[in-house]
């Protein structure tokens, strides 16, 4: 405990230090800001600093290296930006990036031009796909003469306003998260697989959307308006549709599977400690993980996506035939994991489980080694198990497509608790809140069919016509109205490349996009490429409305209709009014809880390489 005479000295040069530290601190959102204040109070008040000048001195370097962090010299970018605020940088970028062009000439060559308005843009968080610097939430853009991608088009791209709108509200907040993970704000006793804050701005924004969708009709030739928000909640963006749509894939495939004689397998790969923020120690009690470098949850997707293609190009060498289904998922820090249900043939079962072991244990291995025999505990990273061929190996893994959908089981009620302990439809919230934070994709085929296709075949089942001149399209829509994922598949050729698949979905013409480039991007129908046959499977042409219900309905839809900013729902550091220092000296007793202390914060050096090229 503090002796009175320096209870009463630091009271004092606090009272003086308060406005230097509020400064600091306002250069993030509230709910990172409040954990720095809180880590500068008890800093400043310590009993493990003998001399009063020490602890001040302490406290306020502190707060500089956070300020120093939020607002980086390397960087323009700052979390305190309100959404208004973010479209007057949106436009003072364009103009910045404008007069550089003006200086070397639009009509001149890339090479002139192109690395001035990168340098500008990497400082706002976009650079270019090759780009080995850039951040893990930056925004990447293909360069000239990649793709569709003209000079014209990427001068068009880089100085439309409505694109720099779009970054901010991408990358600002990745780059929150970034630093909440780094605070300690994520974890099975903090914020479960992300920060409070993100997942209360998901769930208000899925809200906003969902209201949006509501109030926006849609009218085709005939004269049917219907809203929006019918035709989203009829597609697989309903979870429950979701639900029924993967469990029926995976059903088929299973059935497949039985059939040629493969077998199941069940596996986990975990990416290497240096990706998790937090360590969990029991049930309860969590502390932070010292080999963290900083890395994001995309970094450890890209680190899971990357060995697996290893892994796949060895499988295609070897003639080794494995198709299943990828679930990722997040720990409860954030740092994602995958779950495989894969089918193999029995005979390449020992290869697969050494190609998986041997790509996913090569990185730091030197955690992974038993400090008494100095072997390879592999477990710790690739799990493997083979299941019982008497049992459903759908309904083995149906669990975890719940719990990352709606915490719903078949029967639209809920599974329970997950297993961090919280109840499922709540923690499948905030898991969908995470990929959607991230971009993450959370479910994938292995090997199957597409999944496009069988959505216009279920389309085209519902037209009048009820027979084609193609008997493979006959067969493939039937199966499809069925929900026959085994016929669909067999419909279509089990097991051959898509190049050899003898239906297809068809776009429209190349069109050009807002910034020039030939695109086709509509869907219209399906064609038999063996036959010739073409059928659409979208006969109407759609213009759209928005419905305004009064002025509140306006203010509520206006965050999507003319970007105006509602400091009550802009999701930046104004949605929370940031709580000043306190200056009572008893907020400040050891035995308050307001001291609990978080995870200690250490900076971390968030703006690293993409871990793809670390």
């Amino acid at each position: 405990m503090l002796s009175s005479t320096s209870a009463a000295n630091r009271r004092s040069s606090y009272r003086q230090d308060v406005s230097f530290a509020e400064d600091c601190f306002s250069v993030a959102p509230a709910h990172l800001s409040q954990v720095a204040k809180r880590k500068y109070s008890r800093t400043y008040f310590s009993s493990d600093f003998a001399k009063d000048g020490d602890a001040r001195r302490t406290a306020n370097l502190g707060a500089l290296s956070f300020r120093a962090l939020m607002a980086s010299k390397d960087s323009k970018l700052r979390l305190s930006w309100s959404r208004e605020e973010q479209n007057e940088k949106a436009v003072e970028v364009v103009n910045q990036l404008t007069r550089r062009l003006g200086r070397h000439g639009a009509y001149t060559p890339p090479r002139y031009w192109l690395p001035s308005l990168m340098a500008l843009a990497n400082q706002y968080g976009v650079y270019l796909y090759d780009d080995l610097n850039a951040s893990s939430y930056a925004r990447l853009i293909d360069p000239p003469g990649k793709k569709q991608v003209t000079p014209d088009s990427f001068l068009k791209r880089l100085l439309d306003e409505q694109f720099w709108r779009m970054t901010f509200r991408r990358v600002l907040p990745q780059l929150a998260e970034t630093h909440a993970r780094a605070m300690g704000l994520v974890s099975k006793t903090q914020g479960l697989y992300v920060s409070d804050y993100q997942a209360d701005a998901q769930r208000r924004q899925a809200a906003r959307s969902r209201e949006y969708l509501k109030n926006l009709i849609v009218t085709n030739e005939d004269g049917y308006s219907e809203s929006v928000l019918k035709f989203a909640d009829s597609t697989v963006s309903n979870p429950r549709n979701r639900y029924s749509e993967l469990m029926v894939r995976m059903a088929g495939t299973e059935r497949i599977a039985k059939a040629l004689g493969f077998t199941a397998v069940f596996v986990t790969l975990t990416c290497p400690s240096r990706f998790h923020a937090i360590k969990l120690l029991g049930k309860r009690k969590t502390r932070p993980n010292e080999k963290f470098d900083g890395a994001t949850p995309a970094d450890g997707q890209r680190y899971l996506t990357r060995y697996w293609a290893l892994v796949r190009a060895q499988f295609h060498r070897r003639g080794i035939k494995v198709f299943g289904f990828r679930i990722a998922e997040p720990h409860h820090d954030g740092t994602p994991h995958w779950h495989l249900l894969l089918y193999v043939r029995p005979e390449h079962a020992d290869a697969l489980s050494e190609l998986l072991t041997e790509h996913y244990t090569r990185e730091d291995q030197t955690e992974l080694r038993n400090r008494r025999s100095g072997l390879l505990k592999t477990s710790r990273r690739v799990k493997i198990k083979w299941l019982d061929p008497e049992r459903s190996a759908t309904g083995y893994v149906a669990k975890y497509i719940a719990k990352n959908v709606d915490g719903c089981g078949s029967n639209g009620e809920s599974i329970g608790m997950n297993f961090d302990g919280l109840d499922a439809p709540t923690a499948a919230q905030r898991v969908r809140a995470w990929a959607s934070l991230w971009r993450i994709r959370q479910f994938q085929q292995i090997g199957g069919a597409p999944v496009t296709l069988y959505r216009e075949l279920r389309r085209i089942a519902n037209l009048d016509s009820a027979e084609f001149d193609s008997d493979v399209l006959d067969a493939a829509v039937a199966a499809a109205d069925q929900g026959d994922w085994e016929a669909y598949e067999h419909a279509l050729g089990f097991g051959s490349p898509r190049k050899d698949r003898l239906l297809e979905v068809t776009c429209d013409e190349e069109l050009p996009n807002k910034y020039g480039e030939l695109v086709r991007n509509k869907i219209v129908g399906v064609v038999d490429k063996t036959e010739g046959v073409f059928v659409r499977s979208r006969l109407h042409e759609w213009t759209v409305e928005l419905r305004t219900g009064g002025r509140e309905a306006d203010r509520q839809l206006g965050f999507m209709c003319n970007n105006c900013n509602d400091a009550s729902r802009d999701g930046t550091s104004r949605h929370h009014e940031p709580r000043s220092l306190s200056l009572d000296f008893e907020a400040f007793d050891s035995d308050n809880d307001f001291l609990d202390p978080p995870p200690p914060y250490e900076p971390p050096p968030f703006l690293i390489r993409r871990a793809g090229h670390a």
